[in-house]
């Protein structure tokens, strides 16, 4: 019913309704979706704005709670009130117990310690937890209660400005969709009308709408339709009236049919008239014979070239006109056409005056008892057959003894191959003729021949030649000229190809080619000359060198390249040696064409032809001008050298480590030792100075091999001067051998030097041990009131534990653990100025490192361990525990990295394993799985004063004393300290005994 009711409404009011539906589902979705879309990411922003002030808050006061220090708490809780929306803030210690509040009764109604719900009861507050931390541990908590109300007041103003707009939206949209229905409706009215009026039969009519879009295109073609239906009518009509002529016509027309067929049996007889006439214009012989073989009739346009007279022959026998042997046959043959009905053919031949003539005849039933015979004269096509088969005769010859290879071959098909083609390919016969051309040629080259047969065939009246690559049959690879043409053979259109195999041409084809190559692609010039020394070949190496091209020095005499440095008595010597017949070697200063001056090496020969007569010269020109310069360079090189080896500051020495003598000196050496040059030459130190030539023998290994060394010696000159020397060496080539180059300077101010910063340095150490020793007294002053301090603080908290605050007491923990970190840090101190300043002395002794140290070390970091819950675990897997070694010291390592390993470790466990190692040697591993240590600060890890996190805001407390002690100590008992550690994954102290001090 429903379905009905929108069917009678107009077009109008649907399209109103799809479109108002669809508006109003789209304002509903705005009004629904963006209203919790907003409060969604709105309640995101706040609550993580809530969290970052919440672990603000906690870090800030984490110091005054740990410190238990009100005022601080109250700056932390004067800056978290700058959030508007806070509401309450309570901060809890470990003990449950309040530290600081604000708001502190909101707090309770809203239930601030339920930390399961984040909504207060009525939903206005909502709540956070915060664990304060310090140190790395948990403290107490901090709790903060925000209000909402802005939240929602937020979320209240955003849902009215949605629904008001999706409002705006929807009356838009309603205003909006009536436009367009009647914008789209109009033209449609107009339309409608002009179908009603065309309807009514009036088609004059047309609908008229100007605008462009679907609705005018509608109209331009219900307008173009109307005008084809007009013009369909008219066409109608138009094929009325030409249907009623047709029909008038037509009845003419079978009136004239009728007449026509009464004429049909003359025009018969006037076709078998015709049928008679044609048979008369056959030139062949025609014969009618009955089934006996008489002649019933005949027909002949000639009778000059039969054997037999035609002209009496009706009523005869076969027998009484024709030669016995062609009678029978005749008769044969009628008899079969009579009885199977099928036309025969036969041929024969007869010897007429002296001549062999040739007839075919063919034999077809004319009627029941009647056979026609039609006889033509063959005899000039049996004479060109007989030639052909002579022909093919010697075709055949001529193939069959030909060196070269034919073939004859369709669609790449073998027909024909002569012995020629067997040898070449090395296949028999039988196995070329199941082959096709494709399967020989090479498969490099096989499209290139596919290629050149696709040509072949464009032209087809042109013969083809081309080369061809193949392998025969034991895969050796042969070239072949190949030349093909079109012909017929057996009926059908075929190529015949000849292939001569220029295998060999081609080997020396590419030889050339490599030799050409090879004078192309030389690295040297290239020059061919007639006798008379007249260019005809440059190689392009020499056009690079000269600069030349072939045109400009084809024909000229290479004496256009000279630059005149050669005197003409060298030409004619180089000419003479040429000319003998024997290879001419030599230099030219030759010249480019840009001017440019350039030295070649040439080697000039002639070349002789098979009679031994020179026909040509050939030179061979190397470009030396770069070694020419390096000569130069060498020589100015060599003058360099002298420069410097005369003139060096150091005492220079050429020694000849065979002889053990001197090749060369400079004039430093002599003065420095104060021997002439001429005396210094081929003697050796051993003549002046044996200490040194003690050393120079130490340059050289068993082998007389020379070796690089550095050493420093000493001398005493002749007027008893001591001199300090330093000896450099290191292997040269003088004038063709292997010598020693011996480089002695003169150190001796350098040494008075360097003893002049010994004594400063030990100046220098003695003034830092007498540091040391003033620390050592200073510390004693310090540690005494402390100590003091300490026990006066100890009976004051006994005496006033029950009377004060908790805050006083957490001031006395405070008091005395800073007095005993003071008290260690004096105690380190004052142990490593101890071993600065030497005056430690060992006490040497054997003892049991388990009972005697690590049991007690065990005991006393017991408690430590349990406070940070950590687990510490003593293991001992060998019995021998017995050490020599200082106790005091040992003590102390093992303190210091126990004491560390708890100290760097937050969780886990602390394990000291005593075990033997593979060499029986006693090892104590003290293992952690602590924060570790990174690869970058290991090296730095022993030196003191050092800590890997540094400055005020470092998470562990220390001065970087402790394994530096440890180090010291572990040097002083011959001990090994061994660190495995990785960052975050703990660390492991190996300490290992070498070996008894005793």
């Amino acid at each position: 019913m429903q379905y009905k009711f929108f069917k009678k409404l107009k077009i109008k009011t649907k399209i109103a309704l799809a479109l108002t539906t669809l508006i109003a589902l789209v304002s509903l979705f705005i009004y629904l979706y963006f209203p919790y879309r907003l409060e969604k990411i709105a309640f995101q922003r706040l609550t993580e704005s809530f969290r970052i002030t919440s672990l603000m808050t906690a870090y800030s006061i984490s110091p005054s709670l740990y410190f238990n220090d009100q005022f601080g708490s109250k700056e932390s809780i004067d800056a978290a009130k700058l959030n508007s929306d806070l509401v309450y803030l309570v901060v809890r210690d470990n003990d449950e117990k309040v530290f600081c509040s604000y708001n502190k009764q909101v707090a309770v109604k809203s239930l601030y310690l339920d930390e399961k719900d984040s909504y207060s009861s009525d939903k206005k507050y909502f709540k956070i937890v915060t664990p304060v931390i310090h140190n790395n541990e948990v403290i107490g908590k901090l709790y903060l209660g925000f209000s909402l109300n802005n939240y929602y007041d937020s979320i209240r103003e955003s849902r009215i400005g949605i629904g008001l707009t999706s409002l705006v939206i929807f009356l838009i949209g309603i205003f909006t969709v009536f436009a367009v229905a009647a914008l789209i409706t109009g033209p449609l009215k107009n339309l409608v009308k002009v179908v009603r009026q065309i309807a009514a039969g009036d088609l004059t009519k047309r609908a008229i709408i100007k605008s462009s879009d679907e609705l005018g295109e509608l109209a331009i073609n219900f307008n173009s339709m109307v005008d084809n239906l007009h013009f369909a009518y008219s066409e109608l009509e138009q094929s009325n009236r030409l249907l009623e002529d047709r029909v008038e016509e037509r009845t003419e027309l079978l009136q004239r049919e009728v007449d026509e067929h009464r004429n049909t049996v003359a025009k018969l007889n006037i076709s078998e008239a015709k049928s008679k006439a044609l048979l008369n214009a056959v030139p062949d012989l025609m014969l009618v014979f009955d089934k006996n073989g008489n002649f019933l009739e005949y027909k002949s346009e000639s009778e000059e070239e039969l054997f037999f007279k035609t002209n009496s022959l009706v009523g005869k026998n076969v027998f009484e006109v024709l030669p016995e042997f062609l009678a029978i046959k005749t008769i044969k043959y009628i008899t079969k056409t009579i009885l199977t009905g099928v036309i025969s053919d036969y041929e024969y031949q007869v010897d007429f005056q002296g001549k062999t003539k040739y007839y075919e005849s063919r034999f077809v039933l004319k009627g029941s008892d009647e056979v026609l015979s039609i006889v033509r004269d063959i005899t000039d096509r049996k004479i060109n057959e007989e030639a052909l088969k002579e022909s093919e005769a010697k075709f055949r010859a001529l193939a069959e003894t030909i060196p070269s290879a034919i073939i004859i071959f369709n669609n790449s098909k073998f027909l024909y191959v002569n012995p020629g083609m067997v040898r070449l390919t090395g296949y028999s016969m039988q196995e070329l003729l199941q082959m096709e051309l494709w399967q020989l040629i090479h498969p490099d080259y096989l499209e290139s021949a596919k290629e050149n047969e696709r040509q072949r065939f464009i032209n087809v009246n042109e013969p083809a030649r081309y080369e061809l690559c193949i392998l025969t049959k034991s895969g050796e690879l042969r070239w072949v000229d190949f030349a093909t043409k079109f012909i017929e053979y057996e009926g059908v259109t075929a190529s015949i190809g000849n292939a001569v195999d220029i295998t060999e041409r081609k080997n020396y084809e590419n030889e050339l080619r490599k030799l050409y190559t090879a004078v192309e692609q030389s690295i040297n010039s290239i020059i061919i000359t007639d006798i008379k020394g007249n260019i005809e070949y440059v190689n392009p190496k020499f056009i690079a060198v000269t600069g030349y091209s072939f045109k400009e020095v084809k024909g000229r005499n290479p004496r256009f390249l000279k630059s005149g440095n050669k005197l003409p008595s060298e030409y004619k010597n180089l000419w003479d040696t040429i000319l003998e017949g024997k290879e001419w070697h030599g230099e030219f200063l030759n010249k480019k064409k840009s001017g440019q001056l350039f030295w070649e090496s040439a080697s000039i020969s002639g070349i002789k032809n098979s009679d031994g007569i020179i026909t040509h010269f050939l030179a061979f020109k190397e470009d030396i001008t770069v070694q020419k310069t390096i000569e130069d360079k060498l020589i100015q090189s060599e003058k360099d050298y002298r420069g410097l080896f005369e003139n060096s500051h150091d005492s220079i020495l050429v020694v000849d480590p065979e002889k053990n003598i001197f090749l060369d000196v400079n004039s430093q050496a002599c003065s420095l030792f104060d021997i002439p040059r001429e005396e210094f030459i081929n003697t050796s130190f051993n003549n002046f100075a044996r200490e040194l030539d003690e050393n120079i023998s130490s340059f050289k290994d068993e082998n007389r091999f020379l070796l690089q060394k550095n050493i420093e010696t000493t001398h005493y000159k002749n007027d008893g001067k001591k001199l300090y020397l330093e000896l450099n060496t290191t292997s040269v080539y003088y004038r063709g051998i292997k010598a020693l180059l011996l480089i002695i300077r003169d150190i001796t101010e350098r040494k008075i030097f360097e003893q002049q910063l010994m004594d400063a340095k030990e100046k220098a150490e003695k003034s830092d041990r007498l540091k040391s020793e003033f620390l050592a007294q200073m510390s004693h002053e310090i540690r005494t009131p402390i100590n003091t301090i300490l026990s006066f603080n100890s009976l004051l908290r006994e005496e006033l534990e029950d009377k004060v605050s908790e805050d006083l007491r957490t001031s006395f923990r405070t008091i005395e653990n800073g007095g005993r970190r003071l008290i260690r840090t004096i105690d380190l101190i004052l142990n490593m100025s101890q071993l600065q300043t030497g005056s430690y002395d060992l006490n040497i002794r054997e003892f049991d490192i388990l009972n005697d140290i690590l049991e007690n070390i065990y005991l006393e970091f017991k408690n430590f361990a349990d406070n940070k819950n950590l687990k510490l675990d003593l293991i001992c897997k060998t019995n021998l525990t017995r050490i020599d070694g200082d106790y005091f010291t040992i003590v102390q390592i093992f303190s210091n990295l126990i004491d560390n390993a708890i100290k760097y470790t937050n969780e886990g466990s602390v394990e000291i394993i005593i075990y033997l190692n593979s060499a029986s040697e006693l090892c104590i591993d003290v293992k952690d799985t602590g924060i570790g240590i990174s690869e970058e600060f290991m090296p730095r890890l022993f030196t003191p004063f050092t800590q890997e996190e540094s400055g005020y805001t470092r998470t562990y407390e220390g001065n970087g004393l402790g394994l530096a002690l440890v180090k010291k100590y572990a040097e002083m008992n011959n001990i090994e300290i061994i660190v495995n550690s990785k960052k975050d994954s703990g660390s492991t102290f190996t300490v290992k005994f070498c070996k008894s001090l005793n």
